[in-house]
């Protein structure tokens, strides 16, 4: 995985690969254990694009090494009455688990390749991540 491209980008929910992906990264989450062990049902793989699409406040960051659909992140924007500006609730992350890095036995807990995700993205995400201490 070394030598393969790293490519992240904003998600187009009108694009047919992008669609496909999304739906693809997002269906192995649910069948991950941490994400229920059960395949989403077909009827909401074929319309999650499009429903997305309708929805002006939602963004998704897909990344794709050596072409091959790796990670997602499901966005949606929200409004801090508290800060009074805008903030971003990052609703889905998945990593394909055969991009995911290494285990770090001494603390139990993968390395977080997600992090490729947030801090790629010019926008608000990556942003508001980093402001938090999140990356």
């Amino acid at each position: 995985m070394d030598s393969a491209e790293i490519l992240v980008l904003q998600a187009s929910y009108t694009n047919p690969v992008h669609a496909e992906a999304i739906c693809l990264v997002l269906n192995h989450y649910a069948e991950d254990p941490m994400g229920g062990g059960q395949p989403l049902p077909a009827n909401v793989l074929e319309q999650l694009p499009a429903e997305l699409a309708r929805r002006p406040h939602a963004f998704s960051v897909l990344a794709f090494v050596g072409g091959e659909p790796a990670g997602l992140v499901n966005c949606f924007e929200g409004f801090s009455t508290f800060a009074c500006r805008p903030l971003v609730n990052v609703h889905d992350v998945s990593v394909v688990k055969k991009f995911r890095g290494p285990e770090d036995a001494a603390k139990g807990r993968r390395h977080r390749p997600s992090a490729w995700l947030l801090q790629a993205h010019p926008g608000s995400a990556g942003r508001q991540c980093r402001g938090s201490g999140f990356l």
